[in-house]
């Protein structure tokens, strides 16, 4: 399946982990019957020093489009660019939460004929993140990118 959007993580030890293009997790077995997808990466990396992301974004292959979480100062950043150009736009700007992460997903669909399906499609992209506040209640944000 191609991706319009491709997501990569950053990590304050100098770390990159970037979503190939076949989605493959770097441990994928085609003898299993189930593989997750290269997203386990990030979480098998990130679960490990939660503290320790700097960052994580898609970037459009086609467009040249960055829409990324920061989670390196003070406060947690949502904002999109352009790359190459100066203007940023900000999205969301949050108080550090605590227990910060990033939030990520694909809205897939897929038709069924006669009860063969068809090829999925990716409808969205959707990015953000969560955590907890200083009131103790989760606050999360959510910006849907369209393919």
């Amino acid at each position: 399946m191609n991706f319009s959007w491709h997501w990569q993580a950053r990590f304050r030890d100098g770390k990159v982990i970037t979503q190939p293009d076949d989605d493959k997790y770097s441990k994928h077995d085609d003898n299993k019957d189930f593989n997750p997808s290269s997203f386990r990466d990030f979480l098998d990396y990130f679960n490990k020093d939660r503290d320790n992301l700097e960052s994580f974004g898609i970037v459009s292959d086609k467009e040249d489009k960055v829409v990324v979480v920061r989670f390196d100062e003070n406060e947690i950043r949502l904002f999109t660019y352009k790359r190459g150009d100066e203007d940023v736009v900000i999205k969301k700007k949050c108080e550090k939460l605590k227990n910060a992460q990033p939030i990520y997903f694909r809205k897939m669909e897929n038709t069924a004929v006669n009860g063969v399906f068809g090829t999925p499609k990716v409808v969205s992209y959707t990015i953000g993140f969560q955590g907890i506040d200083k009131n103790g209640k989760n606050a999360q944000y959510l910006l849907e990118v369209e393919p």
